[in-house]
């Protein structure tokens, strides 16, 4: 699909809610499977980057961020048991862009199997997001009893990060593994916002 018709998309999604009086938070994806480690890049064949046109969209309520998915696997697909990608080091073009253009991003899947690689990049994820103040959050992929033993990111071997869930040999899952091991010890917990209508500031 083409990068300007993305916009078109999320401009169209923008406008209806806002007409509806809903004041909340609104996520507008970009192309490519809004990666963020490819935003000013080509992702397909004449697509242009996703920073090339997602910069126009206008909210009149200024409460719209950047929606980013970011694996750390070799292809950033979410698919392999080892991280090879830097976040931090494939974040940095986007990071740019998002301050030039005054704009927020949240990381709203990303995820790690419980690979040694993968228990060292997803913490150095987690902490780029927080040390740059262009990222308002991240939710890390995935959790759900609709899972059961199968993993929806990141290796067979791992399971979902539902607790209480065990991975497909029966042996604990990644809620276990990865969760409780390197994303919870990372989370902030003055920083979440627990009620109210879901705003940038």
């Amino acid at each position: 699909m083409a990068t300007s018709l993305i916009l078109q998309n999320d401009q169209a999604a923008i406008n209806g809610i806002r007409s509806t009086g809903a004041t909340q938070l609104i996520l507008a994806p970009g192309n490519g499977f809004t990666g963020g480690h490819s935003w000013t890049q080509v992702t397909g064949a004449n697509d242009d980057p996703s920073s090339e046109w997602l910069n126009q969209i206008v909210d009149p309520l200024n409460n719209t961020a950047i929606d980013i998915h970011e694996y750390l696997d070799e292809d950033f697909s979410g698919s392999h048991d080892t991280c090879t990608q830097p976040g931090p080091t494939n974040l940095a073009a986007l990071t740019t862009w998002l301050q030039e253009n005054n704009l927020k991003a949240i990381v709203s899947e990303f995820g790690g199997s419980n690979d040694p690689t993968c228990l060292e990049l997803v913490p150095q994820l987690i902490s780029y997001l927080s040390e740059n103040d262009v990222y308002i959050g991240w939710s890390a992929w995935a959790a759900g009893p609709f899972w059961g033993t199968n993993s929806p990111c990141c290796g067979p071997e791992v399971g979902s990060l539902e607790p209480g869930q065990l991975d497909e040999e029966g042996g604990p899952n990644g809620y276990t593994t990865v969760w409780q091991a390197v994303i919870q010890p990372n989370i902030n917990l003055s920083d979440l916002k627990r009620s109210g209508v879901s705003s940038l500031s």
